[in-house]
């Protein structure tokens, strides 16, 4: 298999740091073989990520600057089938188990053709649907390699919080989508599968950017990703001695299907819609034009003069639907055709489109800044790091401020992170809850953790936190098969 594609190890330590990762497998097996009567024949992981920079621009073409962590999905995987020479569409029987099944119950599918998926039904079972649909939507002989009759038995054990901003979502439709593939034989690149994966998630109700099935797949060890979309590009960030990031769990469930209505999905559209105002007021191709980065290819105009256009040509108060049919001179059904997904709910008839467009913008700016201080070697360590914690302290101040994706539990945390001794710290993820990222520096780790421990659970009323509540992390490897010898 060339090294474009997933890679396969037969040693865990090839994939893991750590040692202790192989008593996890070991209990995975055990459980499996208890439950199916048989021992898996693989298995796969998938990382969630941490985004260092640049929140919300993704989805509008722009760059972001994420690693992989070491906390992973893995999923146990046995196929049972039998190739029969036939253009007849063959029924695949999944059974799809979890280690936490109180949260997550047994699901069961007999997979016979085209995949239905209820956006109104949030079950866990819909990623392995979505993931499913999305790989054989995808490939070519469909015929052929349905051609298979039998099953899929998976176990999924898990270690990355959920409804955190660290995408354990993406990272289930990752590891579902590699664990399908190699289970029929097809052969993906692993640009290939953030491609689909992106894509698949907009089975489930949700419009991302495909930042997180990227930095999934594309993730190396001890560095983080500067991330490029059209084409899919990743180039390797070294980030400056003398400082770790830290993960902080806001314990405010960051649920992006549940509320994408009016969060998630409503950014989406605000951006789209402002990338088409902004494109009329410049006199480009509205039809050429479909995200924000569009705007900056066809007029040629640099981040700093688009800050600066947005600011002089988009009021600052929220935009109806009629004043934007009046702007763009089609009518309000045309725009919900054009720039509103089918599948994709919204749930406004207002939108903000100045603010959410000079984040987008700004925070570009801010993701290319953060990749030149970490590359300039002949500026001091310390003085590189201090200005990395500034970037990413205006990047919360934007989210929270034009892109309004915080709440006031991310608020506290920052700010308490930068009375502790961080050098910065911002919300991670889609917000409204999840995570906060901080930089610190390494030698007050112990003491900061401990001092945002005691004030954060004061602060929640709480007697204790749990123990995942603040981790140090650095990056880890992207998503890997592993079949035991």
């Amino acid at each position: 298999m060339s090294a474009e594609s997933v890679p396969i190890y037969h040693d865990l330590s090839s994939i893991y740091p750590e040692p202790e990762e192989g008593k996890r497998y070991e209990e995975l097996k055990k459980s499996f073989s208890t439950q199916y009567h048989s021992i898996p024949q693989f298995y796969v992981r998938a990382p969630g990520r941490v985004n260092i920079i640049g929140e919300h621009v993704d989805y509008s073409g722009y760059c972001v600057l994420p690693f992989a962590l070491v906390q992973d999905i893995v999923i146990a995987v046995r196929a049972n089938f039998e190739h029969e020479k036939s253009s007849e569409t063959k029924t695949v029987k999944v059974n799809l188990r979890n280690l936490e099944s109180e949260k997550f119950p047994n699901r069961e599918y007999e997979i016979t053709g085209d995949i239905h998926i209820d956006h109104k039904k949030h079950d866990w079972g819909n990623y392995f649907l979505a993931a499913y649909k999305g790989i054989f939507e995808n490939i070519k002989e469909v015929n052929e390699k349905l051609g298979k009759s039998g099953s899929l038995d998976l176990l999924v054990s898990g270690k990355i919080p959920p409804s955190a901003g660290l995408s354990s979502s993406s990272a289930l439709v990752v590891a579902f989508a590699i664990s399908i593939a190699f289970s029929f034989g097809l052969n993906f690149s692993k640009k290939e599968l953030a491609s689909i994966c992106a894509h698949c998630e907009k089975y489930i109700g949700t419009e991302g950017g495909g930042m997180d099935q990227a930095i999934s797949l594309l993730a190396k060890t001890d560095t983080a990703q500067l991330i490029e979309f059209n084409p899919l590009k990743a180039t390797d960030v070294s980030l400056p001695q003398g400082a770790c990031f830290v993960i902080i769990n806001s314990l405010v469930d960051s649920t992006k299907v549940l509320t994408a209505a009016t969060n998630f999905n409503l950014r989406v559209v605000e951006c789209k819609l402002a990338a088409a105002v902004l494109a009329k007021y410049l006199k480009l191709d509205l039809s050429a034009v479909k995200k924000l980065k569009h705007v900056q290819d066809l007029s040629g105009k640099s981040l700093s003069e688009l800050v600066s256009f947005v600011q002089s040509s988009l009021h600052s108060e929220v935009y109806t639907l009629d004043e934007i049919s009046s702007i763009l001179e089609i009518s309000k059904e045309e725009i919900e055709k054009t720039y509103m997904s089918s599948g994709v709910k919204v749930n406004s008839e207002k939108f903000e489109l100045h603010n959410r467009a000079l984040h987008v913008f700004s925070e570009t700016e801010r993701v290319y800044k953060f990749q030149s201080v970490c590359s300039d070697s002949l500026v001091e360590n310390e003085k590189r790091i201090k200005e990395l914690g500034h970037l990413m302290n205006q990047s919360h101040e934007s989210c929270s401020k034009l892109y309004e994706c915080s709440c006031q539990e991310l608020d506290f945390l920052t700010n308490l992170c930068n009375k502790f001794g961080a050098f910065g710290s911002r919300l991670t993820g889609a917000g409204w809850g999840g995570c906060v990222i901080a930089l610190v520096p390494q030698h007050i780790l112990a003491e900061f953790s401990e001092h945002v421990k005691q004030k954060y659970a004061d602060f929640l009323r709480l007697k204790s936190l749990p123990h995942t509540f603040i981790f140090s992390t650095l990056p880890g490897n992207g998503a890997a098969i592993f079949v035991p010898k």
